[in-house]
């Protein structure tokens, strides 16, 4: 997995220049912001919150590998399954269930009904 520091880095500066900026040019913006100190911390606080998520979702380039980590985390469950013999285990049959030995002995291509 690689790392984009720097657009990272840039990202998270993006929204506190854009909030910036609109506090400079957007005159009703500066009165209200000029009001009380809480109302700028929150506009701040604000683009603050939405760079460092940008941040955090860009900094980890997710390659193959990356998505091959996660299928097999998710995947996890099954293997521990399958190494504790879930799989190999004697499950017995419904009782109405018929079985016709000579099918059994067959091969899979007399079970499909299409013509050769």
């Amino acid at each position: 997995m690689a790392t984009r520091q720097s657009s990272s880095i840039g990202l998270f500066a993006l929204p506190l220049l854009v909030m910036g900026a609109l506090h400079v040019i957007v005159t009703p913006l500066a009165d209200i912001l000029s009001l009380s100190w809480v109302y700028s911390a929150a506009w701040y606080g604000l683009g603050f919150l939405v760079g460092f998520m940008l941040m955090r979702r860009t900094r980890v380039t997710k390659d193959h590998e990356f998505r091959r980590s996660v299928i097999m985390k998710k995947m996890k469950h099954v293997y521990d399954a399958e190494a504790k013999g879930v799989w190999e285990k004697e499950t017995s049959l419904k009782g109405d269930t018929q079985i016709n030995k000579e099918q059994l002995n067959s091969t899979i291509g007399a079970f499909g009904r299409e013509a050769p």
